[in-house]
């Protein structure tokens, strides 16, 4: 793929809202919301996936392997 179309596609994602970019990405919210409390992350109050890192003070990579874990 090309590298514009991959970061494109990335910044579309973790700007949607959140409960439809995991589906995008095949996860499910419950799940990810339990594996973010387990490591004292919130996501109350997260529209999007950059609002975790964000509100969080979080490297985005971070969120994103969490989410994809």
């Amino acid at each position: 793929m090309n590298p514009l179309i991959d970061i494109t596609i990335i910044n579309k994602v973790i700007k949607a809202p959140i409960h439809d970019a995991f589906k995008v990405l095949g996860v499910d919210y419950s799940a990810a919301s339990t594996r973010f409390g387990t490591h004292g992350i919130s996501i109350k109050g997260a529209a999007t996936i950059e609002d975790i890192w964000l509100n969080n003070d979080l490297d985005p990579e971070k969120v994103i392997d969490l989410i994809t874990e």
